[in-house]
Protein backbone atom coordinates (compact mmCIF):
# COMPACT_ATOMS: atom_id res chain seq x y z
CA UNK A 1 0.00 0.00 0.00
CA UNK A 2 1.42 3.58 -0.89
CA UNK A 3 2.83 5.65 1.67
CA UNK A 4 -0.03 8.07 1.01
CA UNK A 5 -2.65 6.31 1.82
CA UNK A 6 -1.53 4.68 4.45
CA UNK A 7 -1.31 8.60 6.20
CA UNK A 8 -4.72 9.01 5.28
CA UNK A 9 -5.61 5.97 6.76
CA UNK A 10 -4.08 7.55 9.88
CA UNK A 11 -5.69 11.02 9.68
CA UNK A 12 -8.73 9.29 9.00
CA UNK A 13 -8.29 7.42 12.38
CA UNK A 14 -7.59 10.14 14.41
CA UNK A 15 -9.93 12.72 13.51
CA UNK A 16 -12.26 9.76 14.41
CA UNK A 17 -10.46 9.43 17.93
CA UNK A 18 -10.60 13.56 18.27
CA UNK A 19 -14.57 12.94 17.39
CA UNK A 20 -15.14 11.32 20.11
CA UNK A 21 -13.77 13.74 22.74
CA UNK A 22 -16.28 16.96 23.67
CA UNK A 23 -15.73 20.27 21.50
CA UNK A 24 -13.02 22.08 22.92
CA UNK A 25 -11.06 24.87 20.78
CA UNK A 26 -8.61 22.96 20.90
CA UNK A 27 -9.73 19.90 19.67
CA UNK A 28 -11.97 21.45 17.57
CA UNK A 29 -8.68 23.20 15.79
CA UNK A 30 -7.03 19.65 15.61
CA UNK A 31 -9.75 18.15 13.57
CA UNK A 32 -9.87 21.22 11.12
CA UNK A 33 -5.66 20.64 10.85
CA UNK A 34 -6.48 16.49 9.91
CA UNK A 35 -9.24 17.16 7.73
CA UNK A 36 -7.30 19.79 5.59
CA UNK A 37 -4.44 17.47 5.79
CA UNK A 38 -6.84 14.65 4.62
CA UNK A 39 -8.22 16.84 1.78
CA UNK A 40 -4.49 17.14 0.56
CA UNK A 41 -4.11 13.31 0.47
CA UNK A 42 -7.10 12.82 -0.78
CA UNK A 43 -6.97 14.78 -3.77
CA UNK A 44 -2.88 13.26 -4.45
CA UNK A 45 -4.62 9.93 -4.04
CA UNK A 46 -7.19 10.22 -6.88
CA UNK A 47 -4.12 10.04 -9.20
CA UNK A 48 -3.13 6.82 -8.66
CA UNK A 49 -4.16 4.03 -10.37
CA UNK A 50 -5.53 2.14 -7.24
CA UNK A 51 -6.95 -1.67 -7.24
CA UNK A 52 -10.19 -2.01 -6.95
CA UNK A 53 -10.49 -3.31 -3.47
CA UNK A 54 -8.82 -0.42 -1.68
CA UNK A 55 -10.72 2.37 -3.55
CA UNK A 56 -13.66 0.93 -2.17
CA UNK A 57 -11.75 0.46 1.24
CA UNK A 58 -10.97 4.10 1.21
CA UNK A 59 -14.28 5.04 0.11
CA UNK A 60 -15.33 3.32 3.18
CA UNK A 61 -13.55 4.70 5.80
CA UNK A 62 -14.60 8.30 4.51
CA UNK A 63 -18.34 7.20 4.86
CA UNK A 64 -17.83 5.85 8.15
CA UNK A 65 -15.34 8.50 9.16
CA UNK A 66 -18.79 11.00 7.57
CA UNK A 67 -20.65 8.85 9.42
CA UNK A 68 -19.31 9.51 12.71
CA UNK A 69 -18.78 13.63 12.42
CA UNK A 70 -22.41 13.86 12.05
CA UNK A 71 -23.30 12.16 15.24
CA UNK A 72 -20.42 13.78 16.78
CA UNK A 73 -22.14 17.16 15.12
CA UNK A 74 -25.74 15.99 16.82
CA UNK A 75 -24.75 15.35 19.80
CA UNK A 76 -24.08 19.10 20.48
Amino acid sequence: MSEIIKKAFEDIDEITTLLQFDGNITGVNQVKDRLLSLEKKIDEICRLNLSENLKLELVAALKKLLKRAYLSNNKK
